[in-house]
């Protein structure tokens, strides 16, 4: 479901190759999707949110991945199971949950977008450098993503937890969450929906986009 685009890695497929992708595995457009895995729901959010994107209906993540499922003692199963390929149709309505580089550039000074970024806080000052320049998109907050995560439970907090995280960002404006190449972001992406948060997106890319080029500006 990723791949590089423009020079920049693990960047989403285009809708048309998600649909190629979930149809080898017999996805239709009428499945509820449930993904999971074992690194505190970070490819389970991606994964989520691409599917989003394409105006998938029903995705969901299990709360706490494989490890809370084993920890439970719940049932497993060493078989691969085998499906029947089928024809994916990309819904024709697509919500906006992913920007890009220009869309960032257009709404810096919009009073109606908040720039979250979830790195960790020495990314966020430029102390930890993981592309050409440090810092942070000028204006933005800083949240780091686990903290919508429930200490060593890797559950998502429940909902009065995350409105006490994410309390202080207007429901009425469009939250755009970035990283260093977007898979953070996903994973508060979907703390904010449970937050009961609408207009949440996502900027594919994020800081290894931003910070390899000189044109954009930066904060530290």
């Amino acid at each position: 479901l990723r791949g590089e685009v423009e020079g920049v890695a693990f960047q989403a497929l285009s809708p048309p190759l998600v649909a190629q992708v979930l149809g080898q595995i017999g996805v239709r457009g009428e499945t509820t999707v449930v993904f999971y895995d074992a690194i505190r729901h970070l490819h389970a959010a991606r994964a989520l949110w691409t599917l989003e994107c394409c105006g998938h209906p029903d995705v969901r993540v299990l709360n706490g991945g494989w490890t809370a499922w084993i920890g439970s003692e719940l049932s497993t199963s060493r078989v691969v199971p085998q499906v029947e390929p089928v024809e994916y149709k990309i819904s024709g309505r697509q919500p906006a949950t992913a920007v890009d580089r220009e869309w960032v550039l257009s709404h810096l000074h919009d009073p109606d977008v908040v720039m979250l970024d979830v790195r960790r806080l020495a990314e966020f000052h430029g102390e930890e450098l993981r592309s050409k320049r440090g810092g942070h998109i000028p204006g933005a907050r800083h949240i780091p993503w686990e903290e919508s995560l429930d200490g060593d439970e890797l559950l998502f907090r429940r909902r009065p937890g995350l409105e006490r995280i994410y309390g202080s960002l207007n429901r009425d404006k469009t939250i755009m969450a970035y990283c260093q190449v977007g898979v953070r972001a996903c994973v508060t992406y979907l703390a904010l929906r449970l937050a009961g948060y609408t207009d949440v997106c996502v900027y594919d890319g994020s800081w290894q986009d931003w910070g390899n080029r000189d044109d954009c500006p930066v904060d530290q």
